[in-house]
């Protein structure tokens, strides 16, 4: 995340409105929306980044670069 610095990766993300809407308005996040980074070669590419234990699964046969083709689990 953001410790890794800009690579090419899937890791331009909002955790401060996330955080922002936990805190203030009791909203837990399930996970926070990712989505390509400016060195990342497909920048239509976007995945989920899940709430700790569950982890982010590939709907197999759906497009890999929507959002709604994972699920938390």
């Amino acid at each position: 995340m953001n410790h890794c610095g800009r690579g090419a990766t899937v890791n331009d993300f909002d955790m401060l409105t996330a955080l922002e809407n936990w805190v203030e308005k009791g909203l837990e996040p399930e996970s926070i929306a990712a989505k390509a980074g400016e060195l990342y070669p497909n920048k239509a590419k976007q995945i989920p980044l899940c709430a700790y234990p569950k982890v982010a699964i590939y709907q197999t046969g759906e497009d890999p670069n929507r959002l709604t083709s994972y699920q938390c689990r």
